[in-house]
């Protein structure tokens, strides 16, 4: 990929033009992050935000991280579509949160995608879940077990390297306090369900 080419998608400035009873409406949506966090909202916006705040609180300079629900996406007459794809094509580590309620869903392939494309860093995260359950296109790449601290921790160490980044100290407390946010979430979840 040649520089400029490279350097257009990290400045990632989407033109979006949208016709509205016969008026135009152009709307520039920017984006800096440099992690993209794809996964379902509901019910997993809960574990999108507490690896959010892991990747953020473990990785100096501290990334921006894109969570759709957590701000990631703002109020727009243009739509998410745009904001989302501005966000994707900023991002240089993509990690996909892949839960029994959400490794069938669509946007996590197209977002694998996005990507691929880019030759970008991908990684699904697993959480409850194992890659033979997985379709042979998420399959094919090198899951990461959320249960086991060694493998977030490399996880995160090629996310500091994707983006230019130093894994801080101390990580596996940062990872013990994530770790018994999924404990929580995974109680929440069954006390909803009886």
């Amino acid at each position: 990929m040649s520089d400029n080419v490279h350097a257009s998608l990290q400045s990632s400035v989407v033109q979006i033009s949208q016709s509205s009873n016969s008026s135009s409406k152009t709307e520039k949506v920017s984006s800096e992050f440099e992690v993209f966090i794809s996964y379902r909202t509901s019910p997993d916006q809960e574990l999108a935000v507490a690896l959010k705040e892991l990747i953020e609180g473990s990785i100096k300079p501290q990334p921006h991280v894109f969570v759709a629900g957590a701000g990631g996406l703002r109020p727009s007459n243009i739509g998410y579509k745009p904001q989302i794809q501005a966000a994707a094509q900023s991002s240089r580590a993509f990690l996909a949160i892949i839960t029994q309620q959400s490794k069938e869903r669509e946007w996590l392939f197209f977002e694998a995608g996005a990507a691929w494309g880019r030759n970008q860093l991908y990684t699904p995260l697993l959480v409850g879940t194992s890659p033979s359950e997985l379709a042979s296109t998420m399959a094919d790449y090198q899951t990461v077990r959320a249960s086991d601290r060694e493998q977030v921790k490399h996880l995160l160490i090629a996310v500091a390297q994707a983006i230019g980044g130093n894994i801080k100290t101390h990580f596996s407390q940062r990872y013990q306090a994530f770790l018994n946010e999924l404990k929580l979430i995974k109680k929440k979840r069954l006390l909803k369900k009886t």
